[in-house]
């Protein structure tokens, strides 16, 4: 049951108006009761990876899928088949050898406590957009990071307790990624640390000014966003 007294509505009814548009099929999906793996109590973010194995297996027959949160809004003129279609041109991309793409994080707070923990990460990755082929690999992928949320703490580079507390499944996607790397693309640049945030049109601003072309599915918390993001299940099926 949709609940439209709340925030994410209005993301719901962009997302399904632009999915129609363009010919995608769209699904929501939100949590009914506890979210729990292993009989180990989870923050229902992390029923966001659960969600995107069980699309994967159910809707067996769909080439590939999307994965967006709650409050993300896709503002694109472009099908997603078009802008996928240039980003594998323009990065040389191979489906078949990285069936998963994750997104970056821009150089906010979250990037910037990752990369100065004791054990610190040298790139930041923000689950709020999953792209995937739906094939073996991807579903494996998948079922490793939902089985890692019952990792021992103490395996964890981060000091929280991130089956309940922030950040929550995004502390093992870089688990996940280590693994996989060489199936796993990131986007959006790939050649660097983190998704860079420019201001040249107000160089005082604490967010960026600047349009991101052409293309961008990463965190861009200012009003020139391609994508943006944070939390609730919301799955774009292309």
């Amino acid at each position: 049951m949709i609940e439209k007294d709340k925030y994410w509505y209005s993301s719901v009814k962009w997302n399904k108006h632009y999915a129609d548009l363009h010919g995608h099929k769209y699904q929501l999906l939100s949590i009914k009761g506890k979210c729990s793996c292993n009989e180990l109590l989870l923050h229902n973010a992390w029923c966001k990876v659960k969600a995107m194995l069980e699309v994967s297996k159910q809707i067996s027959d769909t080439k590939a899928f999307l994965y967006i949160d709650s409050d993300t809004i896709i503002t694109s003129n472009y099908s997603m088949t078009d802008i996928l279609g240039y980003i594998r041109q323009e990065l040389k991309w191979d489906y078949e050898k990285k069936p998963v793409a994750f997104n970056q994080d821009g150089p906010g707070w979250a990037c910037k406590f990752t990369m100065s923990m004791k054990k610190k990460y040298s790139y930041c990755l923000n689950s709020g957009t999953v792209f995937w082929i739906n094939n073996i690999k991807s579903i494996e992928i998948f079922e490793t990071w939902w089985q890692s949320s019952s990792d021992p703490y103490d395996q964890s580079r981060f000091p929280s307790k991130w089956r309940t507390d922030w950040p929550w499944e995004q502390a093992q996607i870089y688990k996940v990624y280590e693994i996989y790397k060489s199936s796993v693309l990131i986007l959006s640049f790939p050649d660097k640390p983190f998704l860079p945030w420019t201001s040249l049109k107000n160089p005082t601003s604490q967010y960026p000014t600047d349009y991101v072309e052409p293309w961008c599915f990463s965190h861009w918390p200012g009003k020139y966003y391609y994508i943006i993001i944070i939390i609730i299940i919301n799955i774009i099926i292309i």
